[in-house]
């Protein structure tokens, strides 16, 4: 019995991959009939998703492939002949924002064919930061001043469908023999990979690909499925923190699940206390809910109990006492908040108790990083490129 209900739960999880719906899988396994689900050209798949390296032991590293961890963003490309439609990683349609990269592939008279990568901006043979990226998202139909100075290229890193088939039971190493045969074929941009000898050329491959403005690198076994719904030990990425800034924390959030009962979502803030554009003392940069051990989550709830100043339902409006040293990914331009700035993946590094108000970071601060990431001098690819033509 337990060996069918284990083959049920594989079985649905396969469903949604290959379906990219919840709601139709649940429809399926209702009428007894995940049997019938079938891979579809121009219907996203569900992505394939990696582990912090940290958060897993690696017995042999010989055993994975590295590549660089790209400055851009993940998506889906779906093609057969001149058609041709992009996806993104929630499975949202992002097709029309990125015209050059479907004039692209539907140049290429390719077959039915489904590919997994990362759009870049790519000006001067060189990978532009994340920022430029963020100018051509959303759009619907983007300007010709902003194709011309935001250019970007598709760069392929695994084919999941070709030419009738799905291939994502097959081995990384046996996709990835297949990717490079079609790359050289149709000639369109696929990723360098690397054998890893010993544990020690990671740093050096890791280092190479901060030159280029990478965000560093992902470590890939040679013998993996492509996997659904977990994350396992097949893909590792191997990064570094953007970088921190100390933080007032302004509002608490009560959590729920295992969670529930305490405040575990907390809202930063940077100062703005002698900005001419504010009135206020702090606002909102970013939203952390990890970071912080139990015994710090309970050491912070008995101190929120004391300097609550307002509740609004489930959320705590708190007066200026807690200072938090905020470790993100990167920084985001955000038109939609306060700051008109926002962390990438924000968590907590350290509760500062040691620090008041006073030493927290400033809205200029944050300016200041977003425009020495924005103009930070770039490898350009000619040197040890990540990613290259066939």
């Amino acid at each position: 019995m337990r060996r069918l209900l284990r083959r049920k739960v594989e079985d649905v999880r396969y469903v949604h991959m290959i379906t990219g719906s919840i709601g139709k899988t649940a429809i399926l396994a209702r009428n007894d009939q995940l049997e019938d689900a079938r891979f579809k050209l121009f219907q996203p798949i569900a992505f394939m998703l990696a582990s912090p390296i940290e958060s897993r032991s690696v017995e042999n590293f010989t055993d994975y492939l590295a590549e660089e961890k790209f400055d851009g963003m993940r998506c889906q490309i779906h093609v057969k002949g001149d058609e041709v439609r992009i996806f993104s990683r929630d499975m949202n349609e992002i097709t029309h924002s990125f015209p050059e990269i479907v004039t692209f592939f539907a140049d290429r008279e390719m077959p039915g064919i489904v590919l997994d990568g990362e759009i870049c901006v790519f000006t001067d043979n060189t990978i532009m930061p994340f920022q430029h990226l963020q100018k051509r998202m959303g759009l619907k139909k983007p300007s010709k001043k902003i194709l011309e100075e935001h250019p970007t290229i598709l760069i392929s890193y695994d084919v999941l469908f070709f030419d009738g088939d799905p291939v994502f039971e097959q081995t990384l190493l046996e996709r990835r023999d297949l990717l490079s045969k079609l790359s050289e074929e149709h000639n369109f941009p696929l990723t360098t990979q690397h054998l890893i000898n010993h544990e020690d050329e990671i740093e050096i491959l890791f280092d190479q690909a901060l030159a280029h403005g990478n965000e560093g690198l992902m470590l890939k076994h040679k013998h993996s499925t492509y996997e659904y719904g977990q994350r396992r030990k097949s893909w590792l990425k191997v990064k570094k923190p953007g970088g921190s800034i100390d933080t007032i924390m302004m509002y608490a959030h009560a959590g729920s699940g295992k969670r529930g009962g305490t405040y575990s979502d907390f809202t930063l803030g940077v100062s703005v206390r002698d900005d001419e554009r504010y009135e206020e003392e702090f606002i909102p940069i970013g939203k952390a809910y990890g970071g912080y051990t139990d015994e710090e989550l309970k050491k912070l709830n008995s101190r929120i109990k004391k300097i609550t100043a307002e509740k609004y339902g489930p959320t705590l409006g708190l007066y200026p006492d807690i200072v938090v040293e905020l470790e993100f990914d990167d920084i985001q331009v955000n038109k939609r908040t306060k700051a008109n700035y926002t962390l990438r993946f924000p968590r907590f590094k350290a509760i500062r108790w040691d620090l008041s108000p006073d030493d927290v970071d400033t809205l200029k601060d944050v300016e200041r990083l977003y425009e020495e990431k924005l103009n930070q001098e770039r490898l350009k690819q000619s040197s040890n490129p990540s990613f290259e033509f066939k």
